[in-house]
C-alpha cells in the first residue's frame, strides 16, 4: 500500500476539524429498516448491512476523530469466506482510499483477553487473534498475514491514544465467516473530510480454500 495512504490516514485523524459530521445511505443505495439508516448489499451469497452514526460506546467523541461503521456479514451461501481488513476500505470519487485501521497490536504482547459485545455465530477467528478471544473457534486452514499492512496501518490509531478497550470489543474481528454465519463489528476508517460529498464503503471477501476473490459488496454513503 502506497506510504501515502498510510500519511494521509495519519493526517485525518490529527485534523479533527475537518471531519464530516454525518455519513448517510446514498439515495441509490438499498436501505433497511430500522432505528439507525443503514444499507444492505448482496453478492454472490454473502449479505452486508453497515450503517455509520451509531457509535456510543468510548471514547465519546470518536466519530469526530474517526470513521466508524458497524457492520453485519451474513454467509446465506456456500463458501467460506475470509474477513480482511486489508479488503475493507472507503473509495472517494476521485479514487481516494481510506483503509480500515487494525485495532490490535499484533505482536506477540497481550495485556487482555477481549470480551466481543456482539458474539459471532458460525465464525472462526484468524489464527494470530488465538492470545484475544480464549477458546474461541480459530480458523485452522490457510489465512495469510500482511504484516506490510499491519505495520503501516495499524501504528495510526495509536499515534492518536487510541484505540480504548470499548473499541476492541467492538471491532469486527478478521476470521473465517461459514456458510450460515454471521458476524458483526465496528470496522474504524480514517475521518472523511467535509469537502467530500460522497464514499463507497468497499468489502472484498475471498474464498477461504484457495484465496479467490468471491464477493465484493459496495455501499454508496452521501456525507454531509
Amino acid at each position: 500500500m502506497p506510504m501515502r495512504e498510510v500519511l494521509f490516514a495519519l493526517a485525518a485523524l490529527l485534523a479533527l476539524g475537518g471531519c464530516a459530521d454525518t455519513l448517510n445511505p446514498a439515495p441509490m443505495a438499498a436501505e433497511v429498516i430500522g432505528p439507525a439508516k443503514g444499507a444492505i448489499e448482496r453478492d454472490h451469497g454473502i449479505v452486508m448491512v453497515a450503517r455509520a452514526g451509531v457509535w456510543d460506546g468510548v471514547p465519546r467523541n470518536l466519530e469526530q476523530r474517526l470513521t466508524p461503521m458497524l457492520i453485519t456479514l451474513k454467509n446465506e451461501g456456500r463458501v467460506p469466506v475470509r474477513i480482511d481488513y486489508s479488503q475493507m476500505m472507503l473509495v472517494t470519487p476521485k479514487q481516494m482510499v481510506l483503509r480500515a485501521l487494525p485495532p490490535l497490536q499484533v505482536d506477540g504482547t497481550v495485556t487482555q483477553a477481549l470480551t466481543p459485545l456482539w458474539r459471532p455465530i458460525g465464525f472462526a477467528y484468524a489464527p494470530y487473534w488465538r492470545p484475544f478471544v480464549g477458546g474461541a473457534p480459530i480458523w485452522t486452514g490457510p489465512f495469510p498475514h500482511d504484516p506490510l499492512y499491519w505495520n503501516r496501518y495499524g501504528p495510526v490509531l495509536r499515534e492518536v491514544n487510541l484505540p480504548t478497550l470499548d473499541m476492541l470489543q467492538r471491532a469486527m474481528p478478521e476470521g473465517v465467516l461459514q456458510p450460515g454465519g454471521q458476524v458483526t463489528g465496528f470496522v474504524y476508517f480514517p475521518g472523511v473530510d467535509d469537502d467530500i460529498e460522497q464514499v463507497r464503503l468497499r468489502v472484498d471477501l475471498a474464498a477461504a480454500d484457495d484465496g479467490k476473490r468471491h464477493a465484493r459488496l459496495m455501499i454508496p454513503f452521501a456525507v454531509g
